[in-house]
């Protein structure tokens, strides 16, 4: 993994804050001080030229011209949300101006630190696709061998698939795991499709509507049911693309999936609803430029709510980023 430094665009620029935000959670992971006033300084510092990328014409009150130290506000508005929307799931102390672990957190075993922490590592994974090879992370390496954890980005996303299944399971759907079923049995669209349904338990049909003759997964990774338990049609689905991807690419991302074909392949009498997941907390405005394409953000609050245990590739996971080197703001 690479050194964990704050690269103002590091998940893209979509969602500067939200990153600071998690380099202040890395910070007082390592029970270091993060402040806001020290964030100011280093944003101040380092990203001047930075410009606002969104903009919100239907605001009706006048807005002060935004200046990049604005950035350190944003955070800490993140880092605020974070502890209301999650309460005793957020394992951090939060107030006006620091943050702090809480008292008695152990924090291999929470599952907010594992979503934070596969975000971290997919955005600092190496050139190379290591998620192990900095000076510091001998001990990550082990322990991520030992645990079968993911070793480069695409192993990383493909766990966080885990992650957003189990989460959507917990949260009362039926998840059919189209994604990995496709991978682990190198199996072409149909034999997938064949697999879900009988997992499922309804009838699906991937040859119901025209498609791409190559398509794997036609662009979804997850489909949820929500089942009322009655062999008829009226069923509600779900279908979820799942990205660890820059906030750039979210929402192109969003759109890929189409439920029509959907809606056809599955047999039923309306369109599933579709949704993205991604590991990062999505902004305000952010989750709204995404869902005005009328697809849904399943964000890392809504997947850590209904998250109960943390598996061991999760905690390899933590392992490694833990380990892994950072720049710190001791003076």
């Amino acid at each position: 993994m690479r050194k964990i430094e704050p690269d103002v665009d590091s998940y893209g620029n979509l969602i500067r804050a939200s990153f600071f935000a998690d380099y202040m959670e890395l910070l007082a992971l390592h029970r270091e001080k993060a402040r806001r006033e020290s964030l100011r300084d280093l944003i101040g510092e380092l990203f001047s030229r930075k410009k606002e990328i969104l903009f919100d014409p239907t605001t009706t009150e006048a807005q002060p011209e935004w200046v990049v130290t604005d950035l350190a506000d944003e955070a800490w508005t993140c880092l605020l949300q974070r502890s209301a929307l999650l309460d005793d799931a957020y394992p951090f102390d939060v107030s006006e101006n620091s943050l702090k672990l809480k008292n008695g957190r152990v924090v291999e075993e929470s599952p907010y630190v594992a979503v934070l922490s596969i975000t971290l590592a997919h955005a600092f994974a190496s050139k190379k696709g290591n998620l192990s090879d900095s000076p510091k992370s001998t001990k990550a390496a082990k322990a991520a061998k030992a645990a079968k954890a993911p070793r480069n980005p695409q192993g990383v996303e493909y766990l966080f698939e885990e992650v957003v299944a189990d989460a959507m399971e917990n949260a009362g759907l039926v998840v059919g795991r189209l994604g990995p079923i496709s991978r682990a049995s190198s199996l072409n669209f149909v034999d997938s499709m064949n697999e879900v349904g009988r997992l499922l338990k309804v009838p699906i049909d991937a040859n119901a509507t025209l498609r791409r003759l190559s398509a794997n997964d036609e662009d979804v990774d997850l489909i949820g049911l929500f089942d009322w338990k009655v062999a008829t049609k009226g069923r509600w689905y779900f279908i979820c693309q799942v990205t660890c991807g820059r906030s750039d690419s979210w929402r192109g991302k969003a759109l890929e999936p189409v439920p029509d074909d959907w809606k056809a392949f599955l047999g039923e009498v309306a369109p599933p609803v579709p949704f993205l997941a991604i590991p990062h907390h999505a902004e305000d405005r952010v989750m709204k430029y995404v869902s005005s394409t009328r697809v849904q953000i399943m964000d890392r609050t809504k997947i850590v709510r209904n998250l109960t245990t943390v598996s061991a590739e999760m905690k390899a996971v933590i392992k490694s980023v833990m380990t892994a080197e950072f720049q710190s703001l001791k003076v």
